[in-house]
């Protein structure tokens, strides 16, 4: 007989409504926090063993019927071993493309995009449509990213995340560096954030400690421990050196 989800799907008789579990539900059990300490989520995401594994924990302890497979969201298919290219009929983009100044843009299909004003019915219009300052900020931005310039802010990212680990440690305070590329954050916790439950352990007292010491030592930081810290092309190695030396001070005197 085939499982109930398939049955169900099919629109043939089943003895009761099937049960499901999303992806995301699974990440707060015990045992997917032990795999995430030895694991990345994007090395579990592209791994199908491990994105089975994890899978399977939600429908093991409930008993459910079935489990979307576990994948971040944009690697559903690497989570299968199945390459894939995406060409999206529509992307929108917010300010980044416009080096950080207010602008948004959105670009697709010839044909969707001969549906707007003047071409098409469809009028479109905003108060800084096309501000030159910003559309100079943005092809200033556009013609500083390469190649290379991805792998500077990998490296720098790499940098100062070895450094604030290590100064958590040195200092003796439970600290947390999660980073993806340029993006990081230092978390006040003993274990991985994986999920917003995960966020109730966080230690925000210490955090607004640390928020304070690193201002009066020249660096500001996001205001709140659930925010990020951003690297960018204008950082270079004396920069990352100098949050670190202020890091590690900061965190010394916390456990002071």
């Amino acid at each position: 007989m085939r499982p109930l989800l398939v049955r169900a799907a099919r629109r043939e008789p089943v003895e009761r409504t099937p049960v499901w579990f999303m992806r995301q539900a699974g990440r707060c059990l015990e045992e997917y926090r032990v795999l995430r300490e030895r694991y990345g989520i994007l090395e579990m995401a592209r791994n199908p063993e491990l994105c089975a594994r994890v899978t399977a924990m939600p429908v093991d302890r409930l008993g459910v019927d079935a489990a979307v497979l576990y994948a971040d969201i944009m690697l559903p298919l690497d989570g299968m071993g199945v390459p894939f290219h995406i060409q999206p009929d529509l992307a929108c983009f917010g300010k980044v493309i416009g080096g950080g100044l207010p602008v948004g843009a959105y670009g697709g299909t010839r044909a969707l995009m001969s549906l707007v004003a003047p071409l098409g019915p469809a009028y479109q219009a905003g108060t800084l449509s096309g501000n030159p300052l910003a559309m100079a900020a943005g092809l200033a931005t556009l013609a500083g990213l390469d190649v290379t310039a991805y792998a500077e802010l990998e490296r720098l990212g790499a940098r100062l995340e070895a450094a604030l680990g290590e100064a958590a440690m040195a200092a003796g305070i439970p600290g947390i560096v999660q980073r993806v590329g340029s993006l990081l954050t230092l978390f006040f916790a003993d274990r991985p954030i994986a999920c917003d439950a995960d966020t109730a352990r966080v230690d925000r007292d210490a955090f607004a400690r640390f928020h304070r010491g690193m201002r009066e030592r020249g660096v500001l930081l996001p205001p709140s421990q659930l925010e990020c810290w951003f690297l960018s092309l204008a950082h270079t190695d004396a920069e990352v050196d100098a949050i670190a030396s202020a890091a590690a001070d900061t965190l010394k005197e916390m456990a002071s």
